[in-house]
């Protein structure tokens, strides 16, 4: 047997048994060299650049769809339709109040009990325009009272003047002579009163 040959066993079904390690073998494969394995990474290396670039193309794409999209979406569609009479059909009719936008409250001037209304509420009026009479009896009181003692005042007040003119020293033709008369240094005064109030 030579150093090259295997070693065949009697019993064993394989008629060769395989080399020791370190020993070539008329079987081995010697495996690839280096310019097959640089051929296969720049192969693999193109597929790789091939699939990111079809990768990113594909997203670019679907984001100008996308973009398009929400475009067209952000444009506002109004259907219009020309109005027109309804003929026979069906109305709804709802209960509702109208409000004024800014209210004017009223105030009268005087207390008392309403004489007469003129206008009803939600009525259009101008400035100036009676909206309705109030009946004041203590304020009707008190101007007859006020009417009574400035009556009063007039009647003293002619009497005074009466009771000086007679009352004067005279001179012999019998005109009035100059004197002084004292004063009680009394004072009247008088007020007008309208009796319409408004509101």
């Amino acid at each position: 047997m030579s150093p090259s040959e295997p070693a065949r066993l009697p019993d064993s079904p394989f008629h060769t048994i395989a080399p020791v390690l370190g020993e070539p073998g008329p079987s081995a494969n010697p495996g690839p060299s280096g310019r097959t394995l640089r051929l296969a990474a720049l192969v693999l290396g193109v597929v790789a650049a091939l699939i990111v670039a079809a990768g990113l193309i594909t997203r670019a794409e679907e984001n100008a769809r996308l973009r398009d999209w929400t475009e067209a979406q952000a444009v506002p569609t109004v259907a219009v339709t020309k109005p027109g009479d309804a003929g026979d059909a069906a109305t709804l009719s709802l209960p509702g109040r109208l409000e004024a936008y800014i209210r004017a409250p009223i105030y009268a001037r005087v207390s008392g009990y309403l004489k007469s209304w003129k206008y009803d509420i939600g009525a259009p009026v101008k400035s100036g325009q009676l909206l309705a009479e109030i009946d004041a009896p203590d304020l009707d009181q008190q101007l007859a009272q006020a009417e009574a003692d400035l009556s009063t005042a007039d009647a003293n007040l002619t009497l005074a003047t009466t009771t000086a003119q007679t009352s004067s020293p005279r001179s012999a033709s019998g005109t009035p002579m100059t004197a002084t008369w004292p004063t009680s240094g009394c004072r009247i005064s008088t007020s007008s009163t309208s009796r319409g109030y408004t509101l």
